[in-house]
C-alpha cells in the first residue's frame, strides 16, 4: 500500500466515523449497564403490581398529616413484617431489598431504585418505608450514588466501528489485521486506528480495534 492510498483510506474511515460517532444514535445510545437498569426497573414494577404491601402504601397519598404520621414513622422493616403477616413471601419487598443491598456499591441497583422511587412520587403514590428512607438519603445527600469502576462500552458505537474496519477492508483491499511481527501496518484495523486519532475519538489503539474486531466479525 503506498503512502498515498494509505492517506485516502484513513481519511475515507475519518469520514465514516466522524458522521457515525457524531449521530444521535451513537451519542444517546444505551449501554450494557443502562439496558440492565431498565430491566430492574420492569422487575420492582411487575413485582410491585402482586404486592400487598406496596399497594396499601401506595394508597396514604390520599390521607392527612394526621392520618399519615403513625404510618409513615414506622420502622422500615415494618413493612416486611406485614407482608409476612398477610401470608407469605413478599416478592417485590424481596426484590427491593435485594436491590438495596447492592445500592452501596452497584450504580445499577442504585438508580434503578431512585428511578422507580421518583416515578412513583411523580405519581402521587408513597413508596414503601425503605424505599423512601433512601429517597430521602439521597435528596438530602446523606447517600451517594457509588462509582462506576471502569468505564461503560457502548456496544453500538463497536459495532459501527466493525463495520468502518470491514468497508476500508473491502474497498482497500488490505487485510484485516496483521500480527505483530507483520514489517507493515497496513491493516484495515491499523487505519482505523489511525482514523480514530484523527477524529479525536476513543478508542484509538490498534488493539483495541483488534478486539472490536474480533468481537463483531461474525455480526458484520
Amino acid at each position: 500500500m503506498t503512502p498515498s492510498e494509505r492517506k485516502e483510506a484513513v481519511e475515507y474511515a475519518a469520514r465514516e466515523l466522524e458522521e457515525i460517532l457524531s449521530s444521535e444514535a451513537i451519542l444517546n445510545a444505551l449501554t450494557p449497564e443502562e439496558r440492565r437498569c431498565d430491566e430492574y426497573c420492569e422487575a420492582l414494577w411487575k413485582l410491585r403490581e402482586k404486592s400487598a404491601t406496596a399497594q396499601r402504601f401506595a394508597m396514604l397519598s390520599g390521607l392527612d398529616l394526621t392520618q399519615l404520621r403513625p404510618i409513615v414513622e414506622k420502622p422500615a422493616i415494618q413493612a416486611s413484617d406485614d407482608a409476612e403477616e398477610a401470608g407469605g413471601q413478599d416478592n417485590y419487598l424481596t426484590h427491593l431489598t435485594r436491590l438495596l443491598a447492592a445500592s452501596d456499591s452497584d450504580p445499577i441497583s442504585f438508580d434503578a431504585l431512585f428511578r422507580h422511587a421518583a416515578e412513583l412520587y411523580r405519581r402521587g403514590e408513597w413508596p414503601v418505608p425503605q424505599l423512601r428512607k433512601f429517597k430521602d438519603e439521597v435528596d438530602s445527600e446523606e447517600r451517594a450514588r457509588p462509582r462506576n469502576s471502569k468505564p461503560r462500552n457502548v456496544e453500538e458505537r463497536d459495532d459501527f466501528i466493525a463495520m468502518v474496519i470491514h468497508e476500508v477492508h473491502c474497498i482497500f483491499n488490505v487485510p484485516l489485521t496483521r500480527n505483530d511481527a507483520s514489517d507493515h501496518c497496513d491493516s484495515a484495523c491499523d487505519i482505523v486506528a489511525e482514523a480514530m486519532t484523527v477524529i479525536r475519538k476513543s478508542p484509538s489503539s490498534i488493539d483495541s480495534m483488534r478486539k472490536i474486531w474480533s468481537k463483531r466479525a461474525l455480526a458484520v
